[in-house]
């Protein structure tokens, strides 16, 4: 039993992300830094970007059909 907790918590512990601002490793779904206390440590801008990207070109070939 206390192998496969063990194997949980290295697992968890490979899963961490460097915040954007402190760069202290954190959980990469946090909402806050619990260091420093920045809103979304972890969302770059490549992650916006991206985000962006994926909207202009859903609305582009939503557009293309309705015409």
């Amino acid at each position: 039993m206390k192998k496969i907790e063990d194997t949980k918590r290295t697992n968890f512990l490979s899963k961490l992300v460097p915040c954007k601002n402190c760069k202290r490793e954190i959980e990469p779904k946090r909402r806050q830094c619990p260091y420093c206390g920045i809103l979304n440590p972890t969302v770059t801008l490549k992650d916006i970007f991206s985000a962006l990207a994926l909207v202009l070109i859903v609305m582009g070939v939503v557009t293309y059909f309705m015409n």
